[in-house]
């Protein structure tokens, strides 16, 4: 039986007063691509960053284990602000997703580099390796952090919604977090079309439609 990855208190811990009624539970299946779709663009980050703790102490339970400290550990999430004005080549950028918990004399290795360079082919990015991120255009550096998330050894990876990706980009990425999903990566994407979400997810997020994500609940 597969464990689930995420069980929690929706959004904010609830007071020591509140009842249990009041408290929103999610679940997230482990080692499937979970895509959060509907609400607004806002409600869909609000989700995934309180998934990363964000928002404080999360309650319940990460792969069946009690989370240490009410935080994630072992946890990867996709970030693009920096790559506007990173001068450090597509290649050692996503390299250094992978080895972050190294100590700075370590170099990486082969295997490090063979698992980069695959990565980078997937995403349709085999000949930006030399390239610096600030010279990419928006796709190329969204799929840059995606890479770098993806690069890392965490099990769990948060995708921030891959807005500057168009209409025939996406299917070929989701057709990808699929399988690495099911080689034993929880992989949690948010969405804006739900059609495509619903079309690749292996745990569909509806913040319109499904029960346990009411959209008022998720209101800034």
């Amino acid at each position: 039986m597969t464990l689930p990855a995420y069980a929690y208190d929706l959004l904010h811990s609830p007071p020591p007063a509140s009842s249990h009624a009041n408290r929103q539970r999610l679940r997230i299946a482990a080692n499937r691509l979970s895509i959060i779709t509907g609400g607004s663009q806002q409600q869909r980050q609000q989700l995934l960053a309180t998934l990363a703790g964000s928002h404080g102490a999360l309650h319940g339970l990460l792969f069946g284990q009690p989370l240490q400290d009410g935080k994630l550990q072992q946890l990867a999430c996709s970030q693009c602000e920096q790559g506007r004005h990173c001068k450090t080549s597509l290649q050692q950028y996503v390299l250094q997703g992978r080895c972050y918990q190294r100590s700075w004399w370590q170099r990486p290795s082969a295997e490090d580099q063979q698992a980069t360079e695959r990565l980078l082919r997937e995403l349709g990015l085999a000949l930006q390796v030399a390239t610096p991120l600030q010279q990419l255009d928006d796709a190329q550096r969204e799929l840059a952090a995606i890479a770098r998330a993806l690069a890392s050894r965490a099990p769990v990876v948060l995708l921030r919604e891959p807005a500057a990706l168009d209409s025939i980009q996406l299917p070929p990425l989701l057709t990808l977090l699929r399988r690495l999903a099911i080689t034993g990566r929880t992989i949690v994407l948010a969405l804006a079309d739900r059609q495509l979400a619903a079309r690749h997810a292996q745990q569909l997020l509806d913040l319109d439609t499904d029960a346990k994500l009411p959209a008022q609940h998720l209101a800034a």
